[in-house]
């Protein structure tokens, strides 16, 4: 078994959490079963294209700006407000082969953008990486960059974004994932109250490095432990990669690497806690089972705001948004996609508040 060490909340915190809650927002009883105990957002894919950034054009985030701190605002103006935001990978344009100062330079800039908007003051940021953040391609291709591991780590650090990090998979022995180096900041859990998080690098770095990699032993042996756990009643999984593609994709890399997939989709089946998986990397928005009927879904909200994909033709017509998951007292699990139209003609164009869509329940 693989390290752990659960970030619970005190019997006393949780004793008076809903309470806050409430006080936060919603006007019911405390002990109403209606009221909503925990609830996060999840979105990814906001980076722009490479010809639409530079370093000097006042925007060294390389995020699209504008979306991003619409979903801010949006979230923001959520009663209650949302506890925990997961960006699910892709906030920044990376992607560069060399020491890490492009990419330093990016985070930070996305870093600020958080902590200077009023969100900050109300909801945890729990960012999760992407391909963008751990590997470069160039003339030669696409490969692993080992020299971002360190400026993530120390870039999570530095913002307290990882105060939820920690417990994940080392290369120290037995080492059964075969890593080169400390992945416990990109692949690990946590808990708040009867709630279990895991968060995924679908680019991890083993000494068979295949892109698309998981840390599968460690991420098998933490999922089931939290099935066992009778504290724990509610399983959330994010990650930047599909499991499974996302409808309409036909991309060669549009998911974790094909030997993970059936593990990985057999996993999240067999565990009935666990209520979905959430992800990105697919610039668009799609909610599916995973593996077929009864599986939990996979929910893909890359349409943060990358340019979004061609192939990708809603009948309502193309948006962005990002994603809403209520966990109510009663135990009752929903989600909610937000959205708002797409500017034209430039996807960097101002931007209109999201509408909440249509509430649906998580049901395992």
């Amino acid at each position: 078994m693989s390290p752990r060490h659960d970030r619970t909340l005190s019997a006393v915190a949780l004793m008076i959490l809903p309470i806050l809650m409430q006080c936060g927002g919603s006007k019911t009883s405390p002990l109403d079963p209606n009221a909503v105990a925990y609830s996060f957002v999840t979105v990814g894919c906001n980076r722009v294209d490479k010809g639409d950034w530079a370093p000097g054009n006042g925007n060294p985030s390389s995020a699209n700006s504008v979306q991003l701190l619409q979903t801010y605002t949006d979230a923001s103006a959520i009663a209650p407000p949302p506890n925990t935001f997961f960006f699910t990978g892709d906030m920044t344009l990376g992607y560069v082969n060399d020491d890490g100062t492009v990419l330093k330079g990016q985070l930070d800039g996305w870093a600020n953008l958080y902590k200077n908007h009023q969100l900050a003051a109300k909801t945890v940021m729990v960012p999760v990486p992407g391909n963008h953040e751990v590997l470069y391609k160039d003339s030669t291709g696409t490969g692993f960059a080992p020299a971002m591991h360190p400026i993530w780590r120390t870039w999570l650090a530095s913002n307290s974004f990882d105060r939820y990090a920690g417990n994940g998979p080392t290369s120290a022995a037995p080492n059964v994932d075969n890593l080169m180096d400390d992945q416990s900041k990109f692949t690990y859990s946590f808990n708040v109250g009867n709630i279990h998080f895991v968060c995924v690098n679908t680019d991890t770095w083993t000494s068979a490095y295949t892109i698309g990699s998981l840390a599968m032993n460690w991420i098998t042996q933490d999922i089931q432990a939290a099935q066992a756990n009778a504290a724990v009643g509610h399983i959330f999984v994010f990650g930047h990669k599909p499991i499974q593609q996302a409808t309409g994709s036909i991309s060669s890399d549009g998911t974790i690497a094909a030997a993970f997939q059936t593990p990985m989709t057999t996993l999240l089946r067999s565990n009935n806690k666990v209520k979905a998986y959430f992800c990105a990397h697919a610039h668009q928005y799609d909610a599916t089972p995973l593996g077929g009927a009864g599986g939990p879904l996979q929910v893909v909200t890359g349409n943060g705001g990358s340019k979004l994909e061609t192939y990708w033709t809603p009948a309502t017509g193309t948006y962005f948004g990002f994603t809403l998951v209520r966990v109510y007292r009663s135990g009752r699990v929903s989600y909610t996609p937000f959205s708002r139209p797409v500017p034209s003609p430039s996807y960097l164009g101002v931007t209109v508040p999201a509408t909440a869509q249509t509430e649906v329940d998580l049901v395992r």
